[in-house]
């Protein structure tokens, strides 16, 4: 069976199943909506519209990251899609920089408990995330 999204995308350079391409753009036609991402003017309907292979790319990871999210924690990638479809560019940027920066590690052997209202936690001692840099001249406490 083909693919129900290839149809003028260039996909040829991925090297996947129609069935991995139809779950990943499908993930975010059932996020977004066809209609809305069919009509609204931003940036990710824009990008939704196109067919070139960078926009394929974007698509494909962005509908990854929200299919494999959508099974740790539903109503957190609700709660970004809706900041998505929202008016407010910051809000808008601020969600899909979450939605695609949480989804590599959550794809890897890794764990990421991404559900704590301060942020990502650590998986190994469950303190907050160790990246966050700490103020001028402190050390970093507790690094792994």
């Amino acid at each position: 069976m083909a693919s129900r999204f290839a149809a003028g995308r260039q996909r040829d350079h991925l090297a996947m199943s129609d069935d991995e391409f139809d779950r990943r753009l499908g993930a975010n036609e059932t996020a977004f909506g066809a209609d809305w991402l069919s009509t609204s003017d931003t940036s990710l309907a824009r990008l939704w519209q196109r067919k070139d292979g960078m926009a394929v790319n974007q698509l494909c990871l962005l509908g990854d990251a929200i299919s494999g999210l959508e099974g740790i924690d539903p109503n957190w990638v609700a709660d970004h899609v809706k900041k998505i479809k929202s008016t407010d560019a910051n809000s808008r940027r601020g969600s899909l920089f979450e939605l695609m920066g949480v989804n590599p590690p959550s794809a890897s052997d890794g764990e990421v408990d991404h559900t704590q209202p301060s942020g990502l936690r650590c998986h190994r001692c469950g303190g907050a995330a160790h990246w966050n840099r700490p103020p001028s001249g402190a050390e970093y406490p507790n690094v792994h």
